[in-house]
């Protein structure tokens, strides 16, 4: 029979062995990120949309030095009471150069300014968003229409945040498609009465405040070169052309700044953190190439690896970084760089897949199995022990 002392020892033993399994890194693929964007609304020439539909009020991520001097106003008239009106479509342009993933979320932030011919004090403002096929418009809803009761519209323009449409779950929509938005209102015992939204200036801009989408931007490749020839290794002196390839469902036009720099081994300090400079791609290219050029003209930082270092950031202020491949710098007098200290991690990588079981599962199926044994071990000793 076993005894009690060993009875412990083997259930130490084996929670000691579950620790230590679930310490392991797994290689399992990453969650998507989310990231907030701002759609602002402009006014624009009559642009084509699909066939013979046309549009001049269309919504973007571009705001700052893309305003208008004077304000853009439409305005519907409310001639009945309790009967919705359509204030304003908008849709988004260009459309989208690649695939958009907007995951499910609570009513999406809408800011208005808004003005009324006489004030009111109980009009119902009312959201839809819709996705519209390019090639033949073919329209489908994506977030479910939220109603405003009780608000307030005075006859001086003033903003007024609301709760946009709600997205109910997660969708994808693909590349060419549009966005829609109808904003709607509805008046109570004021009718007659005009309803002015004011938009497209740094004073009045009316825009979606917060739209969720998932990596909607992404850098794909980094790469060095010396002239046009890929390079990893180069001399004090020389001049290093470093590349980007970077992906955005909205187009090249909400790219708003690239910078490029590099980080020597060991140091903090940033070499180059230049402003890069678009080398290929437009305003509604998917995906888009940024370079900048870099000569050392130093002995600070040489002999020694040195990290690429690509940040992209978007129009509605969200930022991402990646690192390419390290490149050698060598000595002033041409010494060999120092390879950099390999990392040699406590515990083995684990393949995604054991038995063609995910890794994830295998490993917990483990723990609860080392679980159920400890369990059943207890119930044996204790029972032998009455």
């Amino acid at each position: 029979m076993m005894s009690k002392k060993l009875l412990k020892t083997t259930i130490l033993t084996i929670l000691l062995a579950t620790l230590i399994f679930s310490m392991i890194p797994i290689n399992v693929n990453a969650s998507p990120t989310n990231y907030d964007v701002k759609l602002y609304f402009h006014k624009v020439s009559s642009v084509t949309l699909y066939g013979s539909t046309t549009t001049t009020t269309i919504m973007n991520t571009t705001s700052t030095g893309y305003f208008k001097s004077t304000n853009q106003t439409e305005t519907v008239t409310c001639s009945n009471n309790d009967t919705y009106y359509t204030l304003a479509t908008f849709y988004l342009y260009p459309k989208l150069a690649g695939s958009l993933t907007i995951p499910s979320q609570s009513a999406l932030s809408i800011i208005l300014y808004l003005s009324a011919s006489s004030s009111i004090s109980n009009a119902t403002i009312k959201f839809s968003m819709f996705k519209v096929n390019s090639t033949d418009g073919t329209t489908t809803i994506i977030g479910v229409n939220y109603t405003n009761t009780g608000r307030s519209i005075s006859t001086s323009v003033s903003s007024m945040t609301l709760a946009g449409p709600v997205i109910g779950s997660t969708t994808t929509i693909d590349a060419n498609y549009y966005l829609k938005l109808v904003i709607e209102v509805m008046v109570d015992t004021e009718a007659p009465v005009d309803i002015t939204l004011t938009y497209d200036t740094s004073s009045c801009p009316s825009r979606i405040d917060r739209l969720t989408v998932s990596d909607h931007i992404d850098i794909t490749a980094i790469n060095t070169y010396s002239g046009t020839v890929v390079q990893s290794d180069f001399h004090p002196t020389d001049t290093i052309n470093l590349t980007a390839t970077i992906t955005d469902a909205f187009g090249g036009y909400d790219i708003a700044s690239v910078v490029m720099y590099y980080l020597p081994y060991g140091h903090t300090t940033r070499v180059g953190n230049d402003t890069a400079t678009l080398l290929s791609g437009t305003d509604t290219s998917y995906t888009v190439y940024y370079y900048d050029t870099y000569t050392h003209s130093s002995e600070e930082y040489t002999g020694i690896y040195w990290v690429p270092y690509v940040q992209v950031t978007d129009r509605s202020g969200n930022t991402i970084t990646e690192s390419g491949n390290k490149i050698g710098i060598y000595g002033p007098s041409g010494e060999e760089p120092t390879p950099p200290p390999e990392e040699t991690p406590l515990f083995p990588e684990l393949p995604e897949e054991i038995f063609g079981i995910p890794i994830a599962i295998f490993m917990i199926t483990i723990m609860l199995l080392a679980i159920c044994i400890i369990v059943a071990v207890y119930i044996v000793v204790a029972s032998k022990g009455r």
